[in-house]
């Protein structure tokens, strides 16, 4: 299977969740009144997203794209990377409501970081811890800005 149409398989997929999401946004109850409330923020997003994969997808399977793409067989070169990145992208998604946002948003990122590297040095260890915790501070005010509301778990 050629890398371009194992990644049109996939942007079809990524069309599909698109519209789940649309869908699943559109009937969110709003139960706070607010000017733009998470429905609106729901759809926005969604249909962000939907127009991206939309647009990779056009781009992919036009003529020039295709010939451009002069690639072989479609390998997957870290098999071991991309089931962990699965299994840990579920956990984070579970995490959210258990645990609470901001911890998993912070464990996720560190552990994503860390798996991606190439040198897993003590320094690297330590700035990525530093940078993942700026980062979840920095969500944090943000949302507390907007008074984005979030789940209610144990670890909020």
């Amino acid at each position: 299977m050629s890398l371009r149409k194992a990644e049109s398989y996939f942007l079809i997929f990524l069309l599909v969740v698109a519209g789940v999401f649309i869908y699943t946004s559109s009937i969110t109850k709003v139960t706070i009144k607010e000017p733009v409330s998470a429905r609106a923020y729901g759809l926005v997003i969604s249909s962000l997203f939907l127009l991206t994969v939309l647009t990779r997808f056009i781009s992919i399977n036009t003529k020039a794209y295709k010939e451009k793409d002069k690639s072989g067989t479609f390998i997957i070169d870290h098999p071991r990377i991309i089931l962990i990145s699965t299994i840990a992208m579920i956990a984070y998604t579970l995490g959210i409501i258990w645990v609470g946002y901001y911890v998993m948003t912070f464990l996720y990122t560190f552990g994503m970081m860390m798996l991606l590297r190439e040198e897993r040095t003590t320094k690297a260890w330590i700035l990525t811890a530093i940078g993942c915790l700026v980062f979840t501070a920095i969500l944090y005010w943000i949302f507390t800005m907007f008074n984005v509301y979030l789940p209610n778990a144990w670890l909020i």
